[in-house]
């Protein structure tokens, strides 16, 4: 049995001091399934950046998973943050990347681990998005970043796994805008900017005036589930819209 750790995409285009963009996977899914549905290969191989595909470890229900501090999961120590970080330690030194613009996505759980990587990872992590994840209140009570984090959430107000209200092991999403906006220190006004569509579009909230130049940012589809959204089934691409918020941070 060969056992994967990760999945990497070398883009055609890549140069020294090339950005590292991990995209980690939901729970039940796999590095591979991932890559195979998300989009971002090609978006990484037109823009030159390289993505790696973390491959979670399986729980006693024999599902993958990445550690964020779930209730079914209290008693799992693996300690995926120093498993990320290792990972992306190597890469940056194998392929000569920049040791500062290193971003992290994911799905669901990957977007749980997303935001776990910014809060107890930051002093490598420049920004994240999450997917259709959110924060556990472990990860969000616990979370003390040592420095202005952008970050970007895209929710459907229709997930009924990740509800957009919260549950017992997800923080409303909301209060983890609320959050980092706070943290960031940004105005609490945002600008709205609405996304328009054949599939009920939604709208697209931005805090600026953050501080060292961060952003928070929502993108809420009003009619979509627990979905990674791309122009066939919801009216924003997640691949695309994932770079064009992290390149910001380049």
């Amino acid at each position: 049995m060969t056992l994967i750790l990760y999945i990497q995409m070398m883009p055609t285009n890549i140069k020294e001091n090339a950005p590292l963009v991990v995209a980690i996977h939901g729970y039940t899914s796999s590095a591979k399934t991932l890559m195979g549905y998300s989009g971002i290969n090609q978006v990484a191989d037109k823009e030159g950046f390289l993505v790696a595909y973390p491959q979670g470890t399986k729980d006693s229900r024999d599902n993958n998973f990445f550690n964020v501090g779930y209730e079914f999961h209290q008693n799992q120590s693996v300690d995926d943050v120093d498993f990320i970080e290792s990972l992306a330690d190597y890469l940056q030194e194998e392929h000569n990347l920049s040791t500062v613009n290193t971003f992290s996505t994911g799905m669901s759980n990957g977007g749980y681990m997303s935001y776990k990587l910014a809060c107890d990872l930051s002093s490598k992590i420049a920004a994240v998005v999450s997917v259709t994840g959110s924060m556990t209140p472990e990860t969000f009570d616990s979370c003390s970043p040592t420095h202005a984090t952008s970050i970007a959430q895209i929710h459907g107000l229709q997930d009924s796994v990740v509800n957009y209200y919260g549950s017992l092991w997800s923080k409303p999403i909301e209060e983890v805008i609320d959050f980092w906006m706070s943290f960031n220190n940004c105005s609490e006004t945002p600008e709205t900017i609405e996304i328009n569509g054949i599939n009920g579009g939604g709208i697209h909230n931005i805090y600026s005036n953050c501080d060292n130049q961060t952003s928070v940012e929502l993108f809420l589809m009003t009619n979509m589930g627990h979905d990674w959204p791309n122009f066939d089934n919801h009216d924003i691409q997640a691949s695309t819209t994932v770079w064009d918020f992290l390149s910001k941070y380049n």
